[in-house]
């Protein structure tokens, strides 16, 4: 019976392994075993949990709890979502069932675990939300475009709402005028200095005015462009990259 059951874990393609009090691998599937590739990395019996499993760092309570711990402290199963490092340098997201191995009502000696790969379905969760607030943004802009004949208050809920959406620290809007300059129109988070500094900015003269020019996205570092005024109180502000996008009309 025993040779059965160790069959059936071993045709499993979810993860399956076995650890001890000492947080060292008792014994791992073929799915497990595969993945570290024994032939070239050598057997995972005997090794810490987190060799295995987190790319040689271990669990950090605060983002990703180990629920062996919690099993070996508890005597219950425990479940978490943890992200792994994949073999070919990207993560993945791994949801995992542990539970309790003992004799009887003796203590807990050794802690099962099942660990099955989310990734694909937490990668569309993401996409789902990311692409929810996408639309929530449009929807917002819209409303300030219908709401609001004054541009400058268009430009300034659009900005917000690019900024919260994109996740970033800060941004700014320029219209360019009819002298080729960029003037700054809309701001979120610069300080009065970079305003004051960056107020009007020469298409010539800027990695801005480039954009412009030319029509397409810009990534500029502050270590890249030392040379140039404009940078120095963006870098006392603490901002080190600027994504520069153009803005077209019609």
């Amino acid at each position: 019976m025993e040779t059965y059951w160790r069959a059936v874990l071993e045709s499993l393609h979810d993860e399956i392994i076995i650890v001890g009090r000492d947080m060292r691998l008792k014994w791992a599937n073929k799915a497990v075993r595969e993945r570290w590739d024994e032939g070239r990395n050598g057997p995972v019996a005997g090794l810490p949990c987190h060799v295995v499993n987190h790319g040689g760092k271990p669990c950090a309570a605060s983002e990703c709890p180990c629920p062996v711990r919690e099993v070996l402290s508890s005597g219950r199963a425990a479940t978490a979502l943890h992200v792994h490092p994949a073999g070919d340098g990207t993560k993945r997201y791994v949801e995992i069932v542990a539970s309790p191995l003992q004799c009887g009502n003796g203590p807990v000696e050794e802690v099962v675990e099942v660990m099955h790969d989310v990734t694909a379905q937490q990668r569309a969760q993401q996409s789902l939300r990311r692409r929810n607030e996408e639309l929530s943004a449009m929807y917002r802009v819209t409303l300030a475009v219908g709401s609001s004949l004054d541009l400058d208050e268009v430009l300034q809920m659009a900005l917000q709402t690019v900024v919260e959406v994109t996740h970033m620290d800060a941004g700014a809007i320029y219209l360019r005028q009819e002298n080729d300059a960029l003037m700054l129109r809309a701001y979120l988070n610069l300080s009065a200095e970079t305003t004051r500094t960056a107020r009007i900015l020469r298409l010539n003269e800027s990695a801005c005015g480039q954009v412009s020019a030319r029509g397409w996205p810009l990534i500029t570092h502050g270590d890249e462009e030392a040379d140039r005024p404009l940078w120095e109180p963006l870098r006392r502000s603490g901002l080190r990259t600027l994504i520069h996008i153009p803005l077209k009309a019609n």
